[in-house]
């Protein structure tokens, strides 16, 4: 019920809430430098751990700064999560396998966003 009215409100109605819980805006920016990541991956291009944590925090910044509140569970705050995201995609950068799969696709109409792989 619940969703059906977010929906409704958010996308059709285009009523945007007055806060935005911070979960949404963090992980909206994680996946979108990982997506970068593998859309370069796809194109046979290596991208360093320090671009994606500047592309991070580019994203970060423009998600905390365009007018809507964002809502901060207790204990964390702008800066804890920028940290929290260098450090979530440095543990991901040297922990992912670099050569035993291949991209084959990232975005697709039917969806938001997702990314399909072929391990060799």
């Amino acid at each position: 019920m619940d969703c059906g009215l977010l929906f409704k409100l958010g996308r059709v109605l285009n009523i945007q809430p007055e806060t935005r819980p911070d979960a949404l805006e963090f992980g909206s920016a994680i996946h979108k430098v990982i997506a970068e990541y593998y859309r370069h991956k796809l194109e046979g291009e290596i991208v360093s751990l320090e671009d994606l944590q500047i592309l991070f925090q580019a994203l970060w910044e423009r998600a905390t700064q365009n007018g809507t509140e964002i809502t901060y569970k207790d204990g964390k705050n702008k800066e804890i999560l920028l940290k929290e995201g260098k450090d979530l995609l440095s543990a991901y950068y040297t922990k992912l396998p670099r050569d035993n799969f291949n991209v084959l696709a990232i975005e697709h109409p039917s969806c938001s966003t997702f990314m399909v792989f072929r391990f060799l």
